[in-house]
This record gives structure tokens, C-alpha cells and sequence, in this order.
């Protein structure tokens, strides 16, 4: 069987307001603009290459060079250390593989290539959720490392290629709590202590041990009511809410019993106030 058609985009959809994000508001206020014509440049070997790129210090150097006179390889590299550490590109895959991606540059990428026949994703550099087989499209899965394992490889027909490509994605294995959060948590749209994640993510771990795994949207559901419950009555009482549900072996979180204690807390200094 042939090999897929190529990973990489012709071209990519950029946000009108990229520039206002405070991550790379930062990055001018350092760099200037050569910062930003770097963020460009960086974004366009992304997509050139699909949904991310190398970085090291050879990296550096080939991209200095044809990025323009005035852009160095030193600085080439402060610029990117600086958007790893401010969650522009994901620290965990940079770290591991030396690899510039993002959660947002995966779900575009998806996107883009939406129409395609064939396209390949590495499992290991993957951060949302594994992409299922489209009507007009077979995705193939590999490991960071591995040979390339490809439906199709022996003579069955079209339709077992595709059976074989489903059993692949099914075979991944599922992500856990601490990935899962953070793969919200990278958004920026969700920020708590590392107390508040310990609990939440063995709340997770918990209902994933009664088979009963958070699909992203009832993941992002949860973590919102944890949000606004902590506003409204503090960590302390939602981690030790969080615990005694694990505890009673609860299917869910019973939010009304905050409301609830917070009621006789009250009802309780007003006695004492009383008493006085």
C-alpha cells in the first residue's frame, strides 16, 4: 500500500487577535517584534511539517538563518524557552521529545485536514483526544520510536484496512486523570492549586475505577463547578467535599452539602452571637 499522503498544511488558519493573547503580549514586550515574526515563522515550520516541529540547538541555527538577518540563533532560543514556560507550546512534549507543540495546534490541524484520505498521528506526541476514522478518512497511529504500523499492509480488502485502523485507535491506551486535567488546564481557562489537582485528579482516577471515564466535555463540566464552588465557599471545603464522596463510595459530588454546611456554620455563629 502506498504511503499516506503528506502530514503537513499548504497553509493555516491564524487568529485576527493572536497578538492580543498575553502570552504573546509578553514576548513583544521582551523581543520586540522580531519576537513575533518569530512566533510566525515557528508556526509555519508547525504546519509545514503537520502539527509540530523540532527544536535544538542544530534547529536553531538553520532557522536563524532563514528567518532573517537580525534574527540570531540565541535569540531564536529565548524565544521559544519563553513561550514553553508560558504554555504556548506544551513544556511536557518539549521536554520529552524536544518537540514544539500544543493542544491548539492539534485541534486546528484536525481540522484542516478534515478532507484528506489518510493521515498519520504518533500517540506519544498526541495531546487531545485520539481522532476516530472519519467516512473519507483513516487515521494511523503510531509510537514515538516504533516502525510505522500502517492498516493495510497485507492484501485485505479496504474495508479490514479500516476495521484494523479502528482497532488501533481503540487500542490506545486511555489518558490519565493528571493528563486529562492538564490538558484543560493548558487552555488557561482553568487554574487551581496543586492540593485542588491532587484531589480532583483521584476524583477522576476514582470514577475511572467504576468505569465511568469523564469525556471531555463532562470533564470540562466538572472542573467548572469545582471552579465556582471555590469561589463561593473556599478549597478547603471542596477538596474535603471531594474526599468524603471518595470516601462514602458516592457516584457524584453532592454540592448541596456545602450550601448545606455552610447554612448551620451559620445558623451556629448567630446562636453564639445570640449566647453573648
Amino acid at each position: 500500500m502506498p504511503r499516506p499522503n503528506k502530514n503537513g498544511l499548504d497553509y493555516f488558519p491564524l487568529d485576527t487577535d493572536i497578538f492580543s493573547d498575553d502570552k504573546l503580549k509578553y514576548i513583544r514586550a521582551r523581543f520586540d517584534e522580531k519576537g513575533e515574526l518569530i512566533v510566525i515563522k515557528i508556526l509555519c515550520e508547525i504546519y509545514r511539517n503537520g502539527y509540530y516541529t523540532e527544536w535544538n540547538e542544530d534547529k536553531s541555527l538553520i532557522f536563524s538563518d532563514s528567518a532573517g538577518k537580525n534574527i540570531t540563533a540565541n535569540l531564536a532560543n529565548d524565544v521559544v524557552h519563553e513561550l514553553v514556560k508560558r504554555g504556548f507550546f506544551d513544556k511536557g512534549i518539549f521536554d520529552r521529545f524536544g518537540l514544539l507543540t500544543s493542544g491548539g495546534i492539534q485541534r486546528r490541524y484536525i481540522t484542516a485536514i478534515k478532507d484528506r484520505k489518510e493521515v498519520e498521528i504518533v500517540f506519544d506526541y498526541w495531546l487531545i483526544d485520539a481522532p476516530e476514522n472519519k467516512k473519507n478518512t483513516t487515521f494511523f497511529v503510531s509510537r514515538a520510536g516504533n516502525e510505522e504500523k500502517r492498516a493495510g499492509n497485507s492484501k485485505n480488502s479496504a474495508g479490514n484496512d479500516t476495521n484494523k485502523s479502528k482497532e488501533k485507535n481503540n487500542n490506545i491506551p486511555p489518558k490519565s486523570p493528571e493528563e486529562k486535567i492538564a490538558e484543560i488546564l493548558e487552555s488557561g481557562i482553568f487554574e487551581m492549586s496543586e492540593n485542588l489537582r491532587t484531589a480532583v485528579t483521584n476524583w477522576i482516577a476514582y470514577k475511572a475505577e467504576k468505569n465511568q471515564n469523564y469525556k471531555p466535555t463532562g470533564l470540562k463540566s466538572l472542573l467548572s463547578e469545582i471552579k465556582n464552588n471555590v469561589k463561593k465557599h473556599g478549597e478547603e471545603n471542596v477538596i474535603s467535599l471531594i474526599n468524603q464522596a471518595m470516601a462514602a463510595n458516592y457516584q457524584g459530588i453532592v454540592w448541596d452539602k456545602l450550601q448545606s454546611n455552610q447554612t448551620n456554620y451559620n445558623n451556629g455563629q448567630t446562636q453564639r452571637r445570640r449566647d453573648y
